[in-house]
């Protein structure tokens, strides 16, 4: 939107007002254009709000126009743990996009997390269409895309522990699991489920590509999707100018490149980016890279 030719039309369309009341009413209306100008946080939540949870595929409606570039690297016809394995797919899956799980462009607390973790895309195991045959589990995912937590506990859903079976869960408490041990005994009064919540209070995980695979192998016909623009400017609009105002930390791991964080490590110390030797496991341990940074973040 220009919004500099916004500002022009609305200039004409005051001028007959009395000079005194002209600036104050133009103003005004400029603050306003602003706010939505500036308000990327309702914008990323609004847009994955309008993914339609009942169609057979998940693609958000605005990366359609991309899904042809996949014609041959998706997993099709497949709504169920059933469906999955009775495909052509079971036990040869390679790269292949499965658009028919839910998305995951983010999950956790994005608003009020104080630890963003930076990944490629939610990964793939074949449980994962199990998972989302439990009512309450694939719930759970939607209020996290559509950042409803008003019922639940634990925001970053994975830390739940009656989630703690699912991929998700085991892959996110192993990778966490310093951290939550090291808020545990600095809690004198924490169980390890207290240490949990915390947790899941603080650090959210925001993808790249919002779509399940096993492996990433398609490289950059899926940086054109408009759903990885929308997550950029979001991280570059909201979550890096947070990280510069010491409220936040942000740690890359992955797709050094693609996110683009190395313009602005310069500006604060709370960009951490890991190196070349480091992406490989993506460590977030104790002795990683991110440890001391995300102490004083936790």
């Amino acid at each position: 939107m220009d919004f500099l030719l916004i500002k022009n039309r609305l200039y004409k369309k005051v001028l007959f007002f009395n000079k005194k009341y002209k600036l104050v009413i133009l103003n005004c209306i400029l603050l306003t254009i602003n706010h939505f100008k500036n308000n990327h946080m309702e914008e990323i939540i609004k847009y994955w709000s309008e993914f339609d949870q009942n169609k057979l595929d998940h693609v958000h409606i605005h990366d359609e126009d991309r899904k042809i570039d996949f014609k041959n690297k998706q997993i099709k016809d497949v709504i169920n743990y059933h469906d999955f394995i009775h495909h052509e797919k079971f036990g040869n899956v390679k790269n292949e996009l499965h658009f028919n799980l839910l998305p995951e462009p983010y999950v956790g607390d994005i608003k009020n997390a104080t630890i963003y973790i930076l990944l490629l895309n939610p990964g793939f195991s074949i449980a994962d269409y199990y998972v989302e045959s439990k009512d309450d589990l694939r719930q759970s995912i939607l209020n996290s895309i559509k950042q409803e937590f008003k019922d639940e506990e634990y925001p970053l859903i994975w830390l739940n522990p009656k989630y703690l079976w699912t991929p998700g869960g085991q892959w996110t408490e192993r990778k966490l699991k310093d951290l939550i041990c090291h808020v545990k005994e600095t809690n004198e009064n924490y169980s390890y489920s207290d240490a949990l919540k915390h947790v899941s209070k603080k650090v959210a995980i925001i993808q790249l590509v919002p779509y399940h695979s096993k492996s990433f192998g398609l490289g950059k016909r899926m940086m054109k999707m408009e759903s990885v623009n929308r997550i950029k400017k979001f991280v570059k609009n909201d979550i890096i100018k947070k990280a510069e105002k010491d409220k936040a930390c942000i740690i890359q791991t992955r797709s050094i490149s693609e996110w683009n964080l190395n313009l602005h490590k310069d500006n604060t110390k709370n960009i951490i980016i890991y190196d070349r030797g480091q992406r490989r496991s993506a460590s977030l341990s104790e002795k990683s890279p991110a440890w001391e940074k995300m102490k004083e973040f936790i």
